[in-house]
């Protein structure tokens, strides 16, 4: 009963609202250029650049892909950080708040392209605002 209650309040409606089929368990040896440790989006983003750029990775994930600290924070990725920014710009200058919503912007659309260049399934508010939220899947 405590397990069941445990996994109740660390989980979220991204990670439990879709039936999602586990991935093969890591057997043996793989031989790899690069391993990225952490399935979340940092990790699969790597994975996909490092890929494209004729790399053999192996991306390991100790628990479900995109289930981690990506899944629980709704799997968005958004240059929509505005309180955030003003906090920057107030302790390090208009410049370095600007290189920062630069960089976070150039992220979104980094990730709208592998999204749109692989095919992937994402739910995307790209036309109303720098935000995309990829979708999981098998």
């Amino acid at each position: 009963m405590a397990e069941a209650s445990a996994r109740t309040t660390d989980a979220c409606y991204w990670t439990v609202a879709e039936d999602h089929a586990p991935h093969p368990t890591l057997k043996g040896e793989v031989a790899a250029d690069v391993a990225i440790v952490g399935g979340g989006i940092v990790g699969a983003v790597a994975a996909r650049l490092l890929a494209d750029a004729g790399r053999k990775v192996a991306l390991v994930e100790a628990g479900r892909v995109g289930h981690g600290v990506t899944g629980r924070s709704t799997a968005k990725v958004t240059a929509q950080h505005s309180l955030f920014l003003q906090r920057i710009c107030k302790q390090h200058g208009d410049d370095a708040a600007r290189e920062y919503a630069q960089a976070n912007r150039a992220g979104v659309a980094l990730i709208a392209e592998l999204v749109e260049r692989h095919a992937l399934p994402a739910i995307s508010s790209r036309p109303r605002a720098s935000s995309m939220r990829p979708a999981t899947t098998a």
